[in-house]
């Protein structure tokens, strides 16, 4: 089975295309499942809960240096390297219990 540069399978291609055809299936369903935008630029979500104060200060640092639309930066996802950029709405903290946060982060591949 040949394989694109996102690693998709024959069957995988078939699938999203199916899925995009279908008017029941909205493009969001196909983005959570296969992690693939409709502009064709990969995203990965983060979840992160109980972030204590320490590494809260850290990953606000992080954010800091790599927020906006104009700075993108490499993450490494286990088995390549991708040019990413960092959502607006990524490292917005709640407080869930004293000194202990929860927050998201959205990367969203870059072509270049």
């Amino acid at each position: 089975m040949g394989k694109n540069k996102y690693n998709f399978s024959v069957e995988d291609i078939n699938r999203i295309i199916e899925m995009a055809w279908e008017d029941r299936t909205h493009f969001e369903a196909i983005e959570k499942q296969f992690g693939i935008s409709q502009d064709g630029k990969r995203f990965w979500n983060f979840n992160l809960r109980h972030v204590n104060s320490t590494y809260k200060g850290n990953l606000e640092t992080m954010r800091n240096s790599v927020y906006g639309s104009h700075k993108k930066f490499l993450y490494y996802d286990g088995s390549a390297y991708y040019y990413v950029r960092m959502s607006n709405d990524s490292l917005r903290f709640n407080e869930i219990a004293f000194g202990v946060y929860s927050t998201k982060i959205k990367l969203t591949e870059q072509l270049s």
